[in-house]
């Protein structure tokens, strides 16, 4: 996962660690999921940050996010040649 580039994709910043409980990587830092950015809060710890506060997605920004989505998984099925379901 590490060695995969794409502006699509997370950056990983420390390569993957595996236990027998958990698998633990770093990226890049990431403030909401989607569930987030569409009004979904209850999985937020600690109250909703600030950069989420009177935040709203236009039609116009689904539709980007949906093409984001579709590049990045266009290059890791094509480029990287990774399955995904």
């Amino acid at each position: 996962l590490a060695k995969l580039r794409h502006p699509r994709l997370l950056e990983i910043k420390t390569p993957l660690e595996e236990t027998k409980e958990s698998l633990m990587f770093v990226t890049e830092v990431v403030v909401a999921s989607v569930a987030n950015l569409t009004g979904k809060y209850d999985n937020i710890l600690g109250g909703l940050p600030r950069a989420l506060k009177d935040f709203s997605l236009t039609d116009v920004d689904r539709q980007l996010g949906l093409l984001q989505v579709a590049e990045g998984l266009n290059f890791l099925h094509k480029s990287a040649r990774l399955l995904h379901g």
